[in-house]
């Protein structure tokens, strides 16, 4: 099998701008030698193999220019694993000694570790004999040319330069934003691409609808939305945290503060009034209000006396100010349409109804969060006479057939709080569920890590902190070398791994 060449564009991709300097040609080499060491190793597997070899030699030649230079990414990651996890590096915790600006044998692990999962989207296994020798073929590489190996100044420097321009304005922020949603080697990924391209999707569907929209402008819309409204990358966090963690590595603290504070309001509909010549008041129709420049909605004078109602695609808070975060559609509306449209938010209760509660839930339920059930038929009757749900909301039940539902009192979430799931009961070692299966669960526990729309995290953290989920420790796809603890913590990263948006 002859492997692709690896070409300097590989390389640049990462880059601030997409830059090239003059480095590049060294660590096209040192990823291309990665990867022919990979082929000199005994792995047989024939599918994905020379996907898995290519991509994990550019990754780790990134990982390489990166460390070198201290340029900040590495850094980051590595201190938020120390934070979140007690250990700097995800899966992997055999004694060595760490530097997060020297090779370390731990992270080559982890990051082919990481390139393998998100190539062949399976579980792959944290002891794999295969991943063992890529890892210590290519530590042994790095280990050699540490020395001689160009120090990219410029690349240092253009991440710095990017994220003071996050300092300088809402603008700046986004462009930081971007590069770490789109070009950082260690949070891009195909989600983030893949979230882009359904509201990209959205938008050129509100075109094809005559509704105002130009390509050029979809695509500004799918990139803005993205930037503040997902968990990204390998640790599920806002692209904003990942943004904080490089500005602290940095020494800006209180510059980390403000981004950290950063918070979005999502699209909905408001009327707005003038409270000064240059500002305006907006109040939207679940009644939240907020104060605004009047630039912001990027309305001239008159179309912005023109109109008085706004749907925006959201607001983002930086800096002390709320800021317009993608589109805006203008119109107006009159006093009875606005209160007809008042009345239908979902977010305002009709008169004589309540929200139901997690509190009010567990009082029918007998204090019991968990409830496990045979068959749909059985959920239903309970939903019906315990939960005294009326017969006509009963429909979703049917639409999400499956084995062994149960449900799941969220007592961490105000709304929503009642979820369902399905298929996973026999993995759950709950004294009150009659339908575990250990022989199951020894196989196939794991799977409740991975899907985040199946079962929610507060449930499988649920179940985990009482112990109901034992059958996961002994699962292949955490090391053997890990003790219980760490094991706790790297269940945690493959759930944020896995579920990333839906963590």
């Amino acid at each position: 099998m002859k492997p692709k060449k690896i070409v300097a564009k590989d390389i640049k991709e990462c880059h601030p701008f997409e830059k090239g300097y003059p480095s590049d040609t060294y660590y096209t080499r040192l990823a291309n030698r990665l990867q022919d060491c990979f082929y000199d190793t005994p792995i047989t597997v024939k599918v994905h193999v020379a996907e898995v070899f290519r991509e994990a030699a550019i990754r780790l030649a990134k990982y390489m220019e990166d460390i070198v230079a201290d340029s900040g990414p590495w850094r980051m990651f590595s201190t938020l694993c120390q934070q979140m996890f007690g250990h700097p590096v995800p899966m992997y915790h055999q004694q060595e000694e760490f530097y997060p600006d020297e090779p370390s044998l731990n992270a080559v692990r982890y990051l082919i570790w990481c390139t393998v999962t998100e190539i062949t989207d399976e579980i792959a296994f944290a002891d794999s004999e295969a991943i063992e020798w890529m890892a210590q073929a290519a530590y042994q590489v790095l280990d050699e040319c540490f020395d001689e190996a160009p120090v990219c100044e410029q690349l240092a420097e253009d991440i710095s330069e990017l994220v003071e321009i996050a300092t300088e304005g809402f603008d700046g922020l986004r462009a930081a934003l971007s590069w770490l949603y789109t070009n950082c080697y260690v949070t891009v990924g195909d989600n983030n691409f893949d979230l882009m391209q359904e509201h990209l999707d959205s938008a050129l569907e509100m075109l094809e609808k005559d509704i105002p929209m130009t390509p050029g402008k979809a695509v500004y819309y799918a990139t803005t939305q993205c930037l503040f409204a997902y968990r990204i990358g390998p640790l599920a966090l806002y692209p904003k945290d990942y943004l904080a963690a490089l500005m602290r590595i940095k020494g800006m603290d209180a510059e980390a503060k403000d981004v950290e504070q950063v918070d979005r309001i999502n699209t909905g509909t408001y009327r707005y009034e003038f409270v000064s010549p240059s500002r305006l008041l907006l109040t939207r129709t679940n009644g939240r209000q907020i104060e605004i420049e009047a630039d912001e909605l990027n309305l001239d004078e008159k179309r912005l006396h023109e109109y008085n109602t706004c749907m925006p695609s959201s607001f983002v808070w930086y800096q002390g100010e709320w800021h317009l975060n993608g589109i805006l559609f203008p119109y107006t509306t009159d006093m009875e349409k606005w209160d007809k449209m008042c009345a239908d938010d979902p977010d305002n209760l009709k008169p004589g109804t309540k929200t139901m509660t997690a509190e009010m839930l567990l009082e029918r339920t007998g204090g019991r969060q968990m409830l496990y059930f045979a068959d749909n038929e059985e959920m239903k009757d309970f939903l019906r006479e315990t939960l005294k749900f009326p017969r006509h909301l009963l429909t979703f039940v049917d639409e999400q057939p499956g084995e062994l539902p149960a449900i799941f009192i969220d007592t961490e979430e105000p709304k929503n709080c009642m979820h369902t799931f399905i298929a996973h009961s026999a993995y759950i070692a709950d004294p009150s569920n009659p339908y575990y299966n250990a022989e199951k669960a020894k196989d196939s526990a794991i799977n409740i890590l991975w899907n985040g729309e199946n079962m929610s995290t507060h449930a499988v953290n649920y179940l985990l902190n009482r112990g109901y989920l034992p059958d996961i420790f002994a699962d292949p796809a955490l090391s053997k070398h890990s003790t219980d603890q760490q094991k706790r913590q790297d269940i945690d990263f493959l759930m944020r791994f896995w579920r990333r948006e839906n963590y």
